[in-house]
């Protein structure tokens, strides 16, 4: 080709395409207008050459210095939970060249990051998402954030738009906001007080404010004057928090310059007002992590930090008070440190502690408490805070196990001292049970069985120090009973609970339900599929499973309570990802029991899964405790380990008679029985049933029980003068089997003895019209009966003594 036909670029043309069947030399382009991003050209030429034929190729690119500024129609909210919710729509820009008919096209980009800064700060924190909104957390009451957008188009960074929003908690269309305190409604054309109080308290907001307030100070004053009040007002009426409780409560607030000024209603006509209520922003939690006590031990230096979501403030306040003082010391310092000193504090004395973010912001608080102790006599202190974090859990055989964190006392010199040995006490809530205190060596744990089931147990932990017990940590559990049992012949109990509070990545939920003395829950057939459909608490949950998938893994995989995964009803997008581990969900997809695979740190709730073969032991010790002719009484022990039974029923049946039987349900808070209306001298069967009746599990116990008879001893005298005994009062006491004595006494003379069982003896040579004493006795063990009869008196069976 002829170099100089390209001084002029394609006859005057910018844009071009590869479409040419020109027979010239030169190739020529047909001109286009489209504005086409691009980091890579690739272009193909085709024709026909000779071996001797010289070719030589030259290509020039040109591009235009065009702005292109895409449209996202980027916005950004506040939360009142401290967020900044920013979102966006795909983007678009005019993509033509042509000025009378410009032309809108969409970009793709690959990924989207977002800039985000308080207006006084130096650098952009930055997020990056594929999404089109996301959630800015880490934000501080009252900053105006600069917020900016770029698209990522080809690794190419483009900027899509930028925003900017004032950190406040929001507040209801027609009421202002941007403000730390409060929202307020401004109204107009109100003809009285009454009126505007009345429309104040109508207005539906309570989900969205909180209570009628009232001007803080003079920056409110401020607001107020330069936000709210129009121009031409200068005074107006204020509905605030005396409004709440009654109906003179009529204020008026008059501008004075930049500020307002209250006063009373006298004499004043006005037709404008204005409603102040509180907003509902709510405030990161703010937690202490240590304290530290100073080397005279007058100073304890207090390290604390954020926990959580919420609004961050640039002043926190500290409520402090001694367990003997009613009003609480209040301390402000500011949030940039995360450590504060607090001065003349007394050695020995417990103090309780409460950090609040700013005014106006609630927050989930948390009292602590800490004491300055002397570690050794030198004057070494150190500070001991509480309450020491605890754990409870159920253990699903019927025991309670309790855990704690070391407690230990620090001093700012960096000396640290542990607590040697800890008390803690159990009680079970609405029970007028006294606390059971135990003495823990060398541990931080405690095993707590029987229990009982639907009651509520209150640990409270002492740590030792300087020769005394400390309080310092309290757990409270509840023994709700399981989401679901299965009972097989065997007596295996197959448990599953849903742990559904605070979600815990894959590894933390695993480790919980090993603590419970189980495992995430398998899944080994279509069966328990739906069994685990029955306990999703919704048809939009997700819940962990044990099963993980590690990438690229092509072996035999298992559940973490081992067994072999051969049953995994993946869901249609099965979420598994290819370079890394996944983590299995389960979930309902179209009414059947699913896993979809996922990022292992996703934090959700799980189910445990347990297996027990005993869990309440059968009632113990059971044995007969008094016995009448006509009633006995029974009694037994409730078992020493595992659930107690929430009641007992007791069946007395008399033996041979299957009729003959009466039934005695729900006997709470007993374990003795008195059976009554029986016939003497008769065998009966009692049953003694357990009843655990929240998960409806029962445990027997039976034995036998003779009524005694009226007479310890029945006897005849035939009338050759020989008498013939039996002792059916040692048959009613079970000892059928007993060597018997008789002996028979005239005055102070023994007569006659001789010796049998239990159904007969023979005594002869008995003289009519005699007196005599006959003594009956078991010849292994104490037992004897007297009785005292007048041969010529008695010519067939019979008394009717008792023991």
């Amino acid at each position: 080709m002829d170099a100089e036909e390209w001084s002029e670029v394609n006859g005057g043309e910018l844009f071009f395409n590869t479409d040419t069947n020109d027979t010239s030399e030169a190739i020529k382009f047909v001109a286009s207008s489209s504005i086409v991003l691009t980091r890579y050209v690739k272009i193909n030429i085709t024709m026909q050459i000779s071996g001797l034929e010289i070719i030589c190729l030259r290509f020039e690119l040109f591009g235009c210095n065009k702005d292109v500024q895409p449209m996202t129609g980027m916005k950004a909210i506040t939360t009142p939970k401290g967020k900044i919710e920013v979102s966006w729509n795909t983007p678009t820009a005019d993509n033509t060249l042509e000025v009378d008919a410009p032309s809108g096209g969409q970009f793709k980009p690959s990924g989207f990051v977002v800039l985000y800064k308080p207006v006084e700060a130096q650098a952009f924190a930055s997020v990056t998402t594929e999404d089109m909104s996301l959630s800015l957390d880490d934000v501080r009451l009252g900053a105006t954030y600069v917020i900016q957008l770029q698209c990522l188009v080809k690794d190419v960074s483009i900027k899509c738009g930028s925003t900017q929003v004032e950190a406040y908690p929001p507040c209801p269309a027609d009421w202002t906001g941007g403000n730390e305190y409060h929202c307020f409604l401004y109204l107009s054309g109100v003809a009285s007080f009454d009126e505007a109080r009345r429309e104040c308290l109508e207005m539906y907001v309570d989900e969205k404010l909180g209570e009628l307030s009232y001007l803080v100070d003079e920056r409110e004053d401020k607001f107020l004057s330069r936000r709210i009040l129009p121009d031409d007002v200068s005074s107006l009426w204020l509905v605030g928090n005396d409004c709440k409780d009654k109906d003179d409560c009529c204020k008026i607030l008059s501008r004075e310059g930049e500020f307002l000024k209250e006063s009373g209603c006298e004499g004043e006509d006005l037709n404008s007002a204005v409603c102040l209520r509180d907003h509902k922003g709510e405030g990161s939690r703010m937690r202490i992590s240590s304290v530290k006590a100073s080397n005279d031990g007058k100073t304890a230096s207090v390290t604390w930090l954020y926990e959580g979501i919420g609004w961050k403030t640039d002043t926190l306040q500290v409520k402090l008070w001694a367990d003997s003082s009613d009003k609480p010391k209040v301390l402000s310092f500011s949030t940039l440190e995360h450590v504060f000193s607090i001065k003349d504090l007394e050695q020995g004395t417990m103090y309780s502690i409460l950090l609040k973010p700013a005014p106006n912001i609630r927050t989930e608080e948390l009292t602590y408490q800490f004491i300055i102790i002397s570690f050794t006599e030198d004057g070494t202190f150190g500070a001991l805070l509480t309450p020491i974090r605890m754990s409870a859990y159920v253990i699903w055989s019927g025991t309670l196990r309790v855990t704690w964190d070391e407690a230990e006392a620090f001093s700012e010199s960096g000396t640290v001292k542990k607590s040697s040995k800890y008390s803690i006490s159990h009680q079970v809530a609405a029970r007028d049970v006294k606390a059971v205190e135990s003495i823990i060596d060398s541990s931080q744990e405690f095993h707590l069985t029987p229990i009982s089931m639907k009651s509520e147990y209150t640990f409270r932990l002492g740590c030792f120090f300087a020769d005394k017990f400390h309080p310092c940590g309290v757990a409270t559990i509840r023994t709700d009973p399981p989401n679901h049992i299965d009972r097989e012949p065997s007596g295996l109990f197959t448990i599953y609970q849903v742990v559904n509070g605070s979600g815990l990545d894959w590894f933390e939920a695993e480790e919980d339900c090993r603590q419970r003395d189980g495992h995430l829950t398998s899944l080994l057939g279509e069966a328990e599929g739906k069994t685990l459909l029955r306990v999703l608490p919704s048809r939009a949950a997700k819940l962990w499973t044990g099963a993980k998938i590690k990438a690229g893994f092509s072996g035999t995989s298992y559940w973490t309570d081992g067994n072999k995964m051969t049953y995994l009803p993946m869901t249609t997008n099965s979420g598994v990802f290819a370079s890394k581990d996944s983590c299995c969900r389960a979930i309902n997809e179209a009414g059947r029991l699913k896993l979809s695979g996922g990022m292992c740190t996703d934090e959700l709730p799980y189910i445990c899964k347990y297996l027990f073969k005993d869990i309440m032991d059968l009632p113990s010790s059971l044995s007969t405790v008094a016995q009448k002719w006509n009633s006995f009484e029974i009694e037994w022990k409730s078992p020493e380990k595992g659930w107690l039974p929430t009641f007992y029923n007791v069946k007395v049946c008399s033996i041979g008679t299957v009729s003959d039987c009466s039934d005695h349900k729900e006997l709470k808070n007993q374990m003795n029985f008195v059976a009554g209306q029986l016939s003497e001298f008769t065998a009966y069967d009692v049953t003694v049933q357990a009843v655990l009746q929240p998960i409806d599990v029962i445990t027997s116990a039976k034995t036998t029980v003779y009524t005694y008879p009226k007479s310890a001893v029945r006897f005849t005298l035939s009338p050759s003068g020989e008498l013939s005994l039996e002792t059916p009062m040692l048959v009613a006491m079970g000892m059928e089997g007993a060597s018997v004595s008789a002996t028979l006494y005239r005055g102070d003379e023994e007569e006659n003895s001789s010796t049998g069982d239990v159904e007969k003896i023979v005594l002869g040579k008995i003289i009519p019209e005699e007196y005599y004493e006959l003594v009956v006795k078991d010849q292994g063990s104490d037992w004897e009966h007297r009785l005292s009869f007048t041969a010529g008196q008695i010519s067939s069976m019979s008394t009717v003594d008792s023991v």
